[in-house]
């Protein structure tokens, strides 16, 4: 099995792709499955039409989609009530996008929210790798004041230069999940990147396109490229994915 853990689905500004598009490139690669996630304007404004569109994407296609909503921290507590909503009519987990949306990842804003994901025993996926927003041991940090909370994250922030870093808190915080989408994709040999991860906990790397942002079948290219064992890239494409989706 595949799952793809990082899809983004909508009409946006910058990155647009219908479900069914995404359905249709899930089966030309191969991808059993896909977690999906509003575009830009549904993660930073336009909260309940992002939300609406996921879940409407994931009744629509059941067996394939796996729905993330986000909201922005920032609306307070129409946030938290809109979050409850959505997981409350079948989504599975919560997106955030610090830099999109405002805030550093281990600010104090997002506890609430960090609260509902606890409460309602989810996993938090977050963007990573943006300077002053997001960064590995800013994402540690939130993952030390939430150790029960899976928190995943995204691009490793290797292709923005952070991945000694983030091979550092992926060591030391057993909660942190660690998604490859786009990571990788410089002049670095990232090859040796991933292996490092892996050698550690193969368990906690999960794969990931960033779809429409970058092609699923490169992505996935790029993991079988690098010589896992046919048991590590089982987990890495899908079993670990599936593990963590039905923990709750």
């Amino acid at each position: 099995m595949i799952i793809d853990f990082h899809c983004h689905v909508g009409k946006g500004r910058r990155k647009s792709l219908e479900a069914i598009e995404l359905i249709r490139k899930m089966d030309d690669c191969g991808v059993d499955k896909a977690v999906i996630c509003p575009v830009e304007e549904g993660i930073t404004v336009y909260n309940e039409e992002g939300n609406k569109y996921i879940l409407d994407a994931v009744n629509e296609f059941p067996d394939r989609l796996i729905g993330f909503l986000s909201v922005n921290p920032w609306f307070g507590k129409s946030a938290q009530d809109m979050a409850r909503k959505f997981l409350d009519q079948g989504l599975s987990g919560l997106k955030l996008h610090p830099n999109l949306q405002g805030f550093m990842i281990n600010d104090e804003i997002i506890y609430p929210l960090m609260e509902i994901a606890k409460e309602y025993g989810i996993p938090v996926y977050t963007h990573c790798g943006t300077p002053l927003y997001s960064l590995p041991y800013q994402v540690w940090d939130l993952a030390c004041e939430f150790k029960d909370v899976p928190i995943v994250m995204g691009h490793i922030g290797y292709i923005y230069g952070h991945d000694e870093e983030a091979i550092e808190v992926f060591k030391i915080t057993n909660n942190l999940f660690l998604e490859t989408s786009v990571a990788g994709l410089s002049d670095a040999p990232f090859s040796s990147f991933f292996r490092v991860i892996s050698d550690f906990d193969n368990k906690r790397l999960l794969f990931g396109s960033d779809m429409p942002e970058s092609d699923m079948n490169i992505e996935i290219e790029k993991i079988r490229s690098i010589g896992f064992s046919d048991n590590e890239l089982k987990n890495i494409l899908g079993e670990n994915a599936k593990r963590l989706l039905t923990r709750r």
